[in-house]
């Protein structure tokens, strides 16, 4: 029998208020080997997203962290930088 793979992504976690509420819900359910969690944000200071992230880092759960600076994203250069800078 093949599984499904549930993959569920989350954007913006740092800004979402009740996170905490949310995997505690979340989590139990998407606890298979054929299930995916993907989370991502921007800093936000310290909340749910950070404490998550901190803990991936040091092997406290089973989240793999990773960072994907600006420069880092396909057609983003210094040119791209320089107009992001002015229109802001």
């Amino acid at each position: 029998m093949t599984e499904k793979m549930d993959n569920v992504f989350i954007g913006d976690c740092a800004f979402i208020k009740k996170m905490k509420e949310i995997n505690s819900v979340l989590i139990p359910r998407i606890s298979s080997d054929f299930s995916r969690l993907f989370i991502h944000s921007a800093i936000n200071g310290y909340n749910q997203f950070y404490e998550t992230y901190i803990d991936a880092l040091e092997t406290n759960n089973l989240f793999k962290p990773h960072r994907i600076h600006w420069y880092q994203v396909p057609g983003r250069n210094e040119e791209w930088k320089q107009r992001m800078i002015r229109n802001i």
